[in-house]
């Protein structure tokens, strides 16, 4: 039986140790899929993604210049803001905020949009809505209307103390209670439907100035609840009114 050099039998145990059979070949590390290489056989983060998420305050009235702060992602330091194409006053506080310097606006939704200094750019659509002047809605919650003896048609100062509340009473979202009252003189029937016919009278001028009619509520109280007591001129001028309750 012939005889094999002693390392002969040692090989094949060699090539089973290599785990692949590939002799020298080196194997490669793990890469995330979702990595960047680059071209030193490095790892690089994967860069961020220019993008706005919103911009606070969303609403504003108009013709009043504010400050706002856009959040997001991948602000570069320089980036600048328009604002439906005008140039916003642009502070770049990190990579994720912006804070901005607004002129006083017209009425209208705006779209914002960012530009870094490398030409990438991103835009939110309708980022801005600027309305009509604020209201003090808490201004409206009772109006007095008054009405000259036996009469349920409006005086100029009533129409005008109408008037002045319609911008308040449009802003609120609840009903109103329209609640006509007469002065103590005439029948209970009478005076019921004279208080009647003057609230209805508010109703309409409320209609005219763009109150939603679905919200009114018309009532008559006539001579039941005076607002003063007693038989004279001034307890009577009180008396003769209509009260508009805004919930």
């Amino acid at each position: 039986m012939p005889r094999f050099p002693r390392f002969l039998l040692v090989l094949p145990l060699l090539i089973g140790a290599s785990g692949n059979g590939c002799k020298g070949c080196r194997q490669q590390p793990d890469v995330d899929e979702n990595a960047v290489i680059d071209d030193n056989d490095g790892v690089q983060d994967v860069a961020t993604t220019l993008q706005i998420v919103s911009l606070e305050p969303a609403r504003k009235p108009a013709d009043i210049p504010f400050k706002g702060q856009v959040f997001g992602a991948g602000f570069a330091s320089g980036a600048k803001a328009t604002l439906g194409g005008q140039a916003i006053p642009t502070q770049v506080l990190d990579g994720n905020r912006l804070s901005l310097s607004f002129p006083g606006l017209a009425l209208g939704s705006y779209d914002l949009t960012v530009s870094n200094p490398d030409g990438t750019m991103s835009t939110l659509r309708r980022a801005l809505t600027i309305t009509g002047p604020e209201v003090n809605t808490e201004t409206c919650r009772k109006t007095m209307v008054y009405f000259e003896t036996d009469a349920d048609g409006l005086s100029t100062a009533s129409k005008q103390a109408i008037d002045a509340q319609l911008g308040c009473l449009n802003a609120r979202t609840g009903r109103i209670r329209v609640e006509g009252h007469a002065d103590e003189r005439g029948t209970t029937d009478y005076n019921l439907g004279l208080g009647q016919r003057r609230a209805y009278t508010v109703s309409r001028q409320l209609s005219a100035g763009g109150v939603p009619g679905s919200r009114v509520e018309v009532r008559s109280y006539g001579e039941e609840r005076p607002a003063a007591t007693g038989s004279n001129e001034r307890a009577w001028s009180e008396n003769r009114r209509v009260e508009i309750l805004a919930e």
